[in-house]
This record gives C-alpha cells, sequence and structure tokens, in this order.
C-alpha cells in the first residue's frame, strides 16, 4: 500500500504555510512594486515642483527684494524662496505618500497622512502670520532704534515682542490650539505692567530733564529785585 506523502499530519501543515506565502508574495509583490513606483514618481516631481518654483521665485526678484529689506535677518537666516519652495515640495510628497499607504492597505498611516494634508492649509496660514509678525516687528524696531527716541532701544524690543505675541495668540488655534484665553490674559496683564512702567520711566525721564529749567525760572522769581 502506497502512502500519500501530503496526507501525512506533519507535511499538511508544512503545505498549506508554503502555499500561503506563495498566495501572499503574489499578492504583496505587485503592491509593493507599485507602491515603489508611486514613491518614485512622487519623489521626482517634488524634486522638479521645487525646482521650477525657486526658478519661478528668483526670476521674480524675491530673493534681491528680500536682501533688500533684510527679511532673512527678521526669520532668522531663513530665506522666502527656500521657505516656499520646501514647502510645496513636501506638500507634494504627503500626497504620493497617501496614494501609496492606500495601494498597501496601509489604512491608518493613509488616514493621518490625510488629516495632515487637510491640516496644512491652516497650519500655512499661521505660520504665515508669524512669519509676517517677525518681519513687520522687525522693521519696526529697526525704525525705532534708527529715530533715536527717548528708549528707542528698550522700547523697540517691546514694540517687537508685543507684535509677535499677538500674532502668536492669533496662529496657534490654526494649529489646533483652540484655547488661547490664558494667553489673551497673559498679554493683558503684561501690557498693563508695562504701560505702567513706561509712564514711571518716562516720568522719571522728563523729571530729570527739567530739573535745572525749572531750578532757574524758580530761582530767577525768587531773586530780589535790582534797585
Amino acid at each position: 500500500m502506497v502512502t500519500n506523502i501530503t496526507s501525512l499530519p506533519i507535511v499538511e501543515p508544512l503545505t498549506l504555510i508554503i502555499n500561503w506565502l506563495v498566495q501572499s508574495t503574489a499578492t504583496a509583490v505587485p503592491l509593493l512594486l507599485s507602491a515603489s513606483i508611486i514613491l518614485l514618481l512622487g519623489w521626482i516631481t517634488a524634486v522638479i515642483v521645487e525646482k521650477v518654483i525657486m526658478r519661478v521665485l528668483l526670476e521674480i526678484k524675491l530673493d534681491t527684494w528680500e536682501k533688500k529689506y533684510r527679511i532673512d535677518k527678521a526669520l532668522y537666516g531663513l530665506r522666502l524662496v527656500t521657505i516656499i519652495s520646501q514647502a510645496i515640495k513636501w506638500y507634494v510628497l504627503l500626497v504620493f505618500l497617501s496614494e501609496a499607504a492606500k495601494v498597501l492597505s496601509l489604512e491608518f498611516i493613509a488616514g493621518m497622512l490625510q488629516r495632515v494634508l487637510s491640516s496644512l492649509q491652516e497650519w500655512v496660514l499661521g505660520g504665515a502670520m508669524i512669519g509676517a509678525a517677525l518681519i513687520i516687528g522687525h522693521r519696526v524696531q529697526e525704525k525705532i532704534e534708527e529715530s533715536n527716541m527717548l528708549f528707542g532701544a528698550i522700547g523697540s524690543r517691546i514694540v517687537y515682542f508685543v507684535i509677535l505675541y499677538f500674532a502668536l495668540v492669533l496662529a496657534l488655534p490654526k494649529f489646533g490650539f483652540v484655547n488661547t484665553e490664558i494667553l489673551v490674559e497673559t498679554f493683558k496683564f503684561l501690557a498693563a505692567g508695562l504701560s505702567v512702567g513706561l509712564a514711571i520711566a518716562v516720568g522719571i525721564a522728563f523729571g530729570n530733564a527739567l530739573r535745572e529749567p525749572v531750578k532757574k525760572v524758580v530761582d530767577d522769581m525768587l531773586r530780589p529785585p535790582n534797585n
């Protein structure tokens, strides 16, 4: 009597495992190949888009305008051309990453990337608010320092801080931080304290400046008339 080897108790589970591996590989390889092609196309597209955007920004002389008004200094060394081109590049990459995750049935990763993509508009708006505050605050600070106003150095820093803080309060909800009431109350408290401190400082400064003229006027009034 001849026994079929595939009917043995030990061989049957191995056969099932091998069949499962073959079927899984046959299914997974095309999916992995498709995802790899999507990622490769995404990288190539993102790099091309980055180069095109950078070329356009350079053609419209954004870098010249940036250097003229020292925007890079206001943004702590960051260049607008680089920020814009890199942001668009990574947006394109995220779109292709999301599609690759869908092909591989990685629902969690695909959903997470979709949430990031749907939130990007708000994040960009919040980042633009902070960037604009840095640029405006820096320009105002420079103008105050150049004017040689009383307390110009200290006052310019205070104005810079106020502009940046105000923009931060407005921008945080764009990043999902909805409850900014504590920041608003803190801002009111700091503004009140700064106002009182500035009033005292101005009073002392003008008091010292007017001391000699007032003393001279009083001395003239009290001096006995000449006969």
